[in-house]
């Protein structure tokens, strides 16, 4: 593993300004403020896609995803016409929150053309023009390749055809794909595909496991598809898919891939509660699967039907960083562990580097905001390892008062596990609610809009906002409070400031509650 300071530096986000390196000053208090005011270097994308058919406008705050090129493979008599109208568009991020989406748009020559491939007749134009329903959902993101999978159905005649789109970010290329064909393939441990990038080559490579129907037991399928397979003039029955034998080992429980991931030729399926199964692309007749335990003591038996209700992901995660495997589980919020996977003896090795107290981490993430600095230590989820060594954390931050509920930010944080620092902290919202992809800010090349600008607060509201208060937290103090109508009733509150600003002059409300007594829900 390489060590800490051999590091390369990180460029500068394309979709922000550059962040300041707060390891550089000399001053940790001028660092935490660096740090604090700087944008973030991540962003945020739901699994779900916007699906846009013709005749939509995107707001302003879209913006489109140039692509270098374009392509269809064995995607039918219709497939290049359906590649060429489709298009990508990135909800571009607010300077507050770190949440954006992503949008596939249709032109109505792209609509057209997956009309005909799904079979629309005349007769099914006259009665109305049959608007199939399409799904979009990102399936992997790894190796700087982002997979989606797009599904169209056409309810009138129960037609359907599922495709993987998939961007390349190192030369901003996109190409479509079909899935696995039905009738002879099923996917097996996941749909997601594996991005691989061959050593030494160019282009990427997309693996699935799959089962045969009919097949002998403990027999799969390992299913590649390579730049020399998407682009031959004859593709055999399985389109741009090879396809050779591949032995699976025997396992006592049903395996099931919560994450993906490729090194070296060889790509893995990780099952958080029973170990990585890993498969060699580079083995020409016969794949076979190899599998390895998890560490002692973190191995769970649970059944596939329990496993919807215990979400392995919010406190484990498995990743390749720096050339290794690694496994990350995070013990009752106390401590970070860490372990490495030696591939020649299949076992695994603590990571001393890694392992740390949770505590340790929380010090660095409270200096960055100077609202977490008087927050209780945080409970992590939903550890996740980013190629360069970053461990990336979610901070929910919501609390509960009498009767209701009151939604505060939920923070990202990001921490360089070599030097123990944070190195990016922002906001997010409704983390919980769906799967969720962290990528770089500037992972989309060709897409570098100015994160959108909100406008100044105004004196001037609606006569119903003014008895609205607004809450300002102020570094090292209390709360301080001033509602819009004591400003508008009492102009002393406010004096001009530089510029035409209006500067506040702020009296903190005394506490309603007794000595030594909160108020509930804090």
């Amino acid at each position: 593993m390489a060590a800490g300071g051999g590091r390369r530096p990180r460029p500068a986000p394309p979709l922000f300004t550059q962040r300041a390196n707060p390891r550089s000053s000399s001053d940790p208090s001028a660092s935490a403020m660096v740090a604090a005011c700087s944008s973030p270097d991540l962003m945020v994308l739901p699994d779900m896609l916007v699906v846009n058919l013709p005749g939509h406008k995107q707001g302003l705050e879209w913006v489109s995803v140039e692509c270098s090129s374009k392509a269809a493979y064995g995607c039918g008599e219709h497939g290049e016409g359906l590649i060429q109208g489709l298009s990508l568009s990135l909800r571009r991020l607010d300077r507050l929150d770190l949440n954006s989406s992503l949008s596939i748009n249709l032109n109505s020559a792209a609509l057209q053309s997956i009309q005909l491939e799904l079979g629309v007749t005349d007769r099914m134009m006259r009665s109305g023009n049959p608007i199939p329903n399409v799904v979009a959902t990102i399936q992997s993101a790894a190796a700087k390749v982002l997979v989606v999978c797009v599904i169209f159905r056409l309810y009138q005649n129960l037609e359907r055809r599922s495709y993987y789109l998939v961007y390349d970010a190192t030369d901003a290329s996109l190409y479509m794909i079909p899935c696995l064909p039905e009738h002879s393939l099923g996917a097996r441990y996941t749909m997601a595909p594996v991005p691989a990038r061959p050593a030494g080559a160019q282009g990427h490579e997309l693996a699935l496991t799959a089962r045969a129907y009919f097949s002998i037991r403990n027999c799969g399928r390992l299913c590649v598809c390579t730049p020399a397979t998407r682009e031959s003039r004859y593709p055999g029955k399985n389109g741009p898919w090879a396809v050779k034998m591949q032995r699976l080992p025997k396992s006592p429980h049903a395996f099931s891939a919560d994450l993906t991931f490729s090194l070296d030729g060889n790509v893995f399926w990780a099952d958080l509660t029973q170990g990585v199964a890993y498969s060699n692309l580079r083995h020409q007749s016969r794949s076979d699967v190899v599998f390895v335990e998890l560490p002692d003591g973190y191995r769970i038996s649970l059944p596939k039907r329990e496993r919807v209700d215990h979400p392995l992901k919010m406190h484990r995660t498995m990743a390749c960083v720096h050339g290794s495997i690694m496994f990350v589980c995070i013990t009752g919020s106390k401590m970070v562990n860490a372990w490495t996977l030696d591939m020649d003896l299949h076992e695994w090795v603590k990571d001393e580097v890694f392992t740390c107290s949770w505590e340790e981490l929380w010090t660095n993430a409270s200096s960055m905001d100077a609202r977490l600095s008087n927050v209780k230590p945080l409970e992590p989820q939903y550890p996740i390892l980013t190629p360069d060594g970053d461990l990336c954390l979610l901070l929910p931050k919501t609390r509960h008062k009498m009767g209701f509920s009151v939604k505060r930010p939920d923070y990202i944080c990001s921490f360089d596990m070599f030097t123990k620092t944070s190195v990016c902290l922002g906001r997010v919202r409704d983390y919980h609610l769906c799967n969720h992809f962290i990528l770089p800010s500037g992972f989309f090349m060709d897409c570098s809009p100015a994160p959108l600008k909100r406008k100044p607060p105004t004196l001037k509201r609606k006569r119903q906002q003014a008895g609205f208060a607004d809450v300002l937290s102020c570094p090292n103090q209390k709360e301080a409070r001033i509602s819009r109508a004591q400003v508008q009733t009492r102009p002393e509150l406010a004096s001009s400031g530089p510029a035409g600003s209006v500067l506040f002059t702020i009296h903190q409300h005394k506490s309603r509650h007794p000595a030594g007594n909160s108020p509930p829900g804090t």
